[in-house]
């Protein structure tokens, strides 16, 4: 079986099997709930301004680190593993100019559902939140918080015209379609999707590890599927 057709299979497991209709359900339920549970128990009454740094910090570092694990995820192949289906699922997008319209807090909780690795990081934080100190924990916490809405940055630079998003996007403080539209049309590069401040190294990061690109394999794996209106 050639990669087209296991790209294929992966995703017919993907559309039909009920573990993965509803795995990105539960992922998302999972991350929300437990981003709530931290908000609640982190000790705000610690909180000085200093925290307003590690807010930022904790922006450069969710742009980069869900930037980097989009790039790991746009070149995996492994279509035949438990995790197949996912992989190919997430490989969509570069087929997908636009997503379908929903509102948005229903999109700051749904897009998370591709985010496992995410809910991994947040059963980790919840058990260990009571040991950090308060500036860490505030730290980890507000990285897992942009990272959700990275994927709400993402979709409104491919859904939104709205002037208040333009604004922010203007300002760089979402993500502009003029940036990220290098991604769709070029190839291996602007990876970044919160605000794309850390392209410039995630794209040196890029040509290092993935020489050959994406447009020639993971790229051509899935292009057929959509191509024949799959």
């Amino acid at each position: 079986m050639n990669k087209q057709e296991q790209y294929r299979a992966a995703m017919e497991k993907y559309e039909h099997h009920l573990v993965y209709r509803h795995l990105g359900k539960l992922v998302a339920a999972v991350i929300v709930a437990l981003q709530l549970v931290c908000l609640t128990l982190l000790p705000w009454e610690a909180a000085t301004p200093a925290w307003i740094l590690l807010f930022l910090l904790a922006y450069v570092l969710a742009d980069f680190v869900n930037g980097l694990i989009h790039m790991m995820m746009d070149h995996a192949e492994g279509y035949t593993s438990i995790i197949g289906p996912l992989v190919a699922a997430f490989h969509r997008h570069h087929h997908v100019p636009r997503y379908r319209d929903r509102p948005i807090l229903l999109v700051l909780v749904a897009e998370n559902g591709m985010k496992c690795w995410l809910a991994v990081y947040m059963v980790l934080l919840v058990a260990v939140l009571h040991l950090l100190p308060a500036p860490l924990a505030f730290l980890f916490l507000m990285f897992s918080l942009l990272s959700s809405v990275a994927e709400l940055s993402h979709y409104l630079c491919h859904n939104s015209t709205h002037p208040l998003v333009r604004a922010l996007q203007r300002a760089r403080i979402l993500l502009h379609p003029e940036h990220h539209r290098a991604h769709h049309e070029q190839d291996n590069t602007h990876y970044a999707f919160l605000n794309g401040m850390s392209d410039p190294l995630l794209n040196g990061i890029a040509k290092r590890l993935y020489p050959e690109g994406y447009a020639a394999t993971t790229e051509a794996h899935s292009a057929p599927y959509y191509r024949e209106g799959s």
